[in-house]
């Protein structure tokens, strides 16, 4: 989990005006340019142990939740609400990184209005 968080921020940072990423040749900075610039790919590693991540945590907390019944007591619930938001902050990390940019043009993207 740490590694995933510490991996969001700097995924979302770079991908903001808050960072330059200056050229140079190693991967860690091939990685930090293909984020700064827009160009995701499956082969940008970091991605992938984030993705990876997310969706093992995704996982881990649905079974949390599922083995848990609505009736039971109260420290119990409190594990449950706790995974509950874990889920959703991991579903609304990937839409922050690899969520398509809302476009305002309402009459050709029919998402969400404004």
């Amino acid at each position: 989990m740490n590694s995933l968080v510490a991996r969001f921020h700097r995924f979302t940072e770079l991908s903001s005006d808050n960072v330059q990423v200056l050229l140079a040749g190693d991967n860690a900075t091939t990685t930090s340019i293909g984020i700064y610039t827009y160009q995701h790919t499956s082969t940008l590693l970091g991605l992938n142990v984030m993705w990876d991540g997310a969706y093992k945590l995704i996982y881990a907390s649905n079974q949390v939740i599922q083995a848990i019944p609505d009736n039971a007591p109260a420290a119990d619930l409190q594990l449950k609400g706790e995974n509950l938001y874990l889920r959703a902050l991991m579903h609304f990390s990937l839409v922050r990184i690899f969520g398509l940019p809302y476009a305002q043009n309402p009459a050709q993207n029919l998402g969400v209005p404004s």
